[in-house]
């Protein structure tokens, strides 16, 4: 699966490229920032979109949808959904899971963390934080969910049973 994610970055660079070329035939031609300015543009969504993998976090009948960051941790995780966990409680801010198994690690000293953050703790706690506090400990970042005022509602106290799975188009 995550071939076909590597197929496709491979496949849109090469469009990124005959964009640029085209960006400097057409500027050559015209003398158009526009068209340089819409290549840049698209660039960016490019890159922004890239680097993100998604994911359904799924509370009870609710689903949420989260956006991982495009690392080594992320695509290890990845590799193991679906998981079904049940997540114990900590501090009236985060939701935590010891995995089975181990993921690699960046782990980052991040001082503030958000509502609907998505990170490891060591190399095999999964955390999911429902508000937003600061912090000295450290993590490795996974991303985040999209509606993280909803998914705090649904989190409610205590433990909570999440299914996490990739999503698929």
């Amino acid at each position: 699966m995550l071939v076909a994610c590597d197929q496709n970055h491979v496949s849109r660079n090469k469009t990124l490229d005959e964009n640029r070329m085209e960006s400097k035939a057409n500027s050559s031609n015209q003398g158009s920032e526009a068209v340089q300015s819409e290549t840049i543009s698209k660039e960016t969504a490019f890159v922004q979109n890239s680097n993100e993998l998604e994911i359904i976090v799924s509370i009870n009948d609710q689903q949420f949808l989260a956006k991982l960051d495009d690392t080594k941790t992320s695509q290890a995780l990845l590799e193991q959904l679906p998981l079904v966990l049940d997540m114990s409680e900590l501090n009236g801010n985060e939701k935590y899971y010891y995995l089975d198994f181990n993921l690699p690690t960046q782990s980052q000293k991040p001082k503030q963390i958000q509502t609907g953050d998505i990170m490891l703790y060591g190399d095999h706690c999964l955390v999911l934080f429902y508000d937003s506090f600061t912090t000295s400990y450290s993590y490795t970042n996974l991303g985040s969910i999209v509606e993280s005022d909803a998914f705090a509602k649904a989190v409610g106290t205590g433990e909570v049973r999440i299914m996490i799975e990739q999503k698929i188009d």
